[in-house]
């Protein structure tokens, strides 16, 4: 098969790149006059479980109100013995406010009813599902609010079927697959952990490297116990541990130095101790498993690089920040001293860090201008990838979040940019000897765009697995 965009001409045998030519040297099977192959994206934080979930469940993303929210769940509660909903946003309402548990139990006491807020991080209940969760952590009972423990863990509180596990991640390799992404850093909890690694070869239609959030040390058992039965499959690899140091600002959970401009008393949280933190970091060391830790405000960033310079000085194992938000000065010096490698997510931006916006209301004139400031993270030298977070899922929208930073000094070119999406995420999971780059002997995974930076295919392992109207065959 042999692949020509408007400069070059690419020969694919066997799933892998056999020639990279200049344009004429070859005849192209497929030729894009106006389009260019690029490698194929790798988002490098995702979670296609819950992605296909809150797509074969319900959805709350395209709702605009709190009042059209309850509108659809008192239509779906005349045939629902349970409903969990994703992904509502109060930050793009006319109204920003929560929903209230008094409000939702107007539509049913009977059945429990959960929506779970588009950070992951917070979500509202009924009284019905109160009562099934009132011994656990971080419930605000009166009002129906939950924080963290259950929102992060709503599948092992409400668990699925393992078939609908399945199911939601096919779902969600094809949504990545629509969108030029071949392969992620995909994050699971312990339960689907178990499961994913009882899945078939069939079921892996991207490559998944794969990391396990454990919440303290205590589940390093449970984990051992589940990694004993792991098997590496073709598309399926295990890279290493997740962790939370805060949450999130949407939920004003992430840890600041200072409290959060629309709530005075409130400056978020550290959510695991300092110890339990260094044991952790010291098993992954002894066990060869890089550590990716979520830290989004400035006050679990320096809490984390303090601990994290204290322990390691090499960073062999290309430990990860997740997010590494809300920065300052000090901050940078530190990550610098420490080699830390950064996850971002420029959808953030596109989605939330705007004037007027969700981070401009938390934080204020001041930190709003702090949050999320790639040009310079790339000036200081430090090492930086991409991903979404699935919020939402695509690199292409990202990408343009970082393009039109809403700071004009943190804009960077989609050449840049796209390399945070295609080599970089590759380098941090150790792939990047054979995927990220277009050379003779890589992997033949890749994309075509138009000039406008359109998909147009994708193409994964040497065949075309996605592609649109656009697509040219000659």
């Amino acid at each position: 098969m042999i692949f020509e965009d408007f400069e070059k001409v690419i020969e694919i045998e066997n799933g892998k790149i056999k020639g990279v030519y200049k344009k004429g040297e070859k005849k192209g099977e497929y030729i894009f006059e106006k389009g260019k192959i690029l490698p194929s994206f790798c988002d490098s934080h995702t979670h296609l479980i819950n992605e296909g979930l809150s797509k074969i469940r319900y959805n709350l993303r395209d709702k605009k109100s709190k009042e059209e929210v309850y509108e659809f769940l008192k239509e779906i509660s005349k045939y629902e013995k349970k409903i969990i909903a994703y992904d509502f946003d109060e930050s793009k309402w006319e109204k920003k406010e929560f929903p209230l548990k008094e409000e939702i139990d107007k539509i049913s006491k009977d059945i429990p009813i959960i929506l779970r807020r588009i950070c992951g991080h917070f979500a509202v209940c009924n009284s019905k599902a109160l009562e099934i969760l009132r011994d656990v952590n971080g419930i605000d009972f009166e009002k129906g609010w939950a924080y963290e423990e259950l929102p992060l863990n709503i599948n092992y509180y409400f668990p699925p079927e393992k078939e609908e596990i399945r199911k939601a991640f096919l779902e969600g390799q094809k949504i990545a697959l629509s969108l030029g992404i071949t392969e992620v850093h995909e994050i699971v909890g312990l339960k689907n952990f178990e499961n994913i690694i009882e899945f078939d070869e069939k079921d892996f239609l991207i490559r998944i490297n794969l990391y396990v959030v454990i919440k303290n040390f205590e589940d390093i058992n449970e984990f051992e116990r589940i990694k004993e039965k792991f098997i590496q499959k073709e598309f399926l690899k295990f890279k290493g541990l997740k962790i939370f140091s805060d949450g999130s600002i949407g939920a004003r959970t992430a840890f600041l130095k200072r409290p959060y401009s629309d709530f005075k008393k409130e400056r978020g949280k550290i959510f695991i101790k300092e110890e339990e933190l260094k044991n952790i970091l010291k098993y992954a060391e002894k066990n060869g498993y890089q550590v990716l830790i979520h830290a989004i405000g400035d006050g679990a960033i320096e809490f984390v690089l303090k601990i994290f310079n204290s322990l390691i000085s090499q960073n062999d194992l290309r430990h990860r920040i997740e997010h590494f938000e809300l920065i300052n000065e000090k901050i940078i010096k530190m990550a610098k001293k420490s080699n830390i490698y950064i996850s971002m997510q420029p959808n953030f931006v596109r989605e939330w860090q705007h004037k007027n916006g969700l981070y401009y209301k938390r934080l204020g004139e001041k930190r709003w201008k702090r949050m999320n400031l790639f040009k310079r993270i790339i000036d200081e030298n430090l090492n930086l990838s991409f991903g979404s977070d699935c919020m939402p899922l695509g690199p292409l929208y990202g990408i343009e979040g970082a393009i039109n930073h809403p700071l004009k000094e943190q804009r960077i070119d989609f050449e840049t940019a796209s390399k945070l999406y295609t080599e970089n995420p590759r380098f941090f999971s150790f792939e990047e000897k054979r995927r990220g780059k277009i050379l003779r002997g890589f992997d033949a995974d890749l994309i075509v765009i138009d000039e406008k930076n359109n998909l147009i295919a994708t193409i994964f392992n040497g065949k075309i697995l996605y592609a649109t109207p656009l697509l040219d065959q000659k």
